[in-house]
């Protein structure tokens, strides 16, 4: 539930207006495991049944257009928080000088304080949303533990 409620409220970032999830016996669970009364959560099923938001299978869902791709042509991307937009593969970082520097040299040489290149300065996951899903603040934490192994 983290995550759709993640990928929901990240439409900035990939462009959109309103990211939507049907609602369904997940959300009713998530809605008890963070406190919600029993009142509230039957509430909100009732009313998604009724106007017709909850979705069990999704089997009879039709929609207007139906987009697809191919997932394995998908690349994993990293992008600095002032600038999401300004996108860098991570299959291009070691040509551009940012990744392979450990490889390379073996270790990082410090020089008169400044940092070296390749140094990872800052791991985060930069969406305000990110920072509530649990899943992704250990990621970050994962990723921030890596640079520091390194030294």
């Amino acid at each position: 539930m983290g995550d759709r409620a993640t990928t929901a409220n990240m439409t900035p970032e990939y462009g959109a207006t309103a990211g939507l999830f049907y609602i369904d016996q997940n959300t009713l669970d998530y809605l008890t495991l963070t406190g919600r009364e029993s009142e509230q959560v039957k509430l909100v099923e009732n009313y998604a049944k009724t106007v017709g938001l909850w979705a069990d299978k999704m089997t009879k869902a039709v929609y207007p257009r139906v987009l697809e791709f191919d997932l394995s042509a998908v690349t994993r991307n990293i992008a600095g928080p002032s600038n999401p937009h300004a996108k860098v593969a991570t299959s291009e970082l070691k040509e551009r000088g940012i990744a392979g520097v450990v490889e390379n040299r073996g270790s990082f040489d410090e020089v008169g304080g400044l940092m070296p290149d390749g140094a990872v300065i800052i791991a985060a996951i930069t969406s305000c949303t990110n920072t509530s899903n649990p899943r992704n603040t250990v990621a970050a934490g994962l990723l921030a533990k890596k640079p520091t192994h390194w030294g």
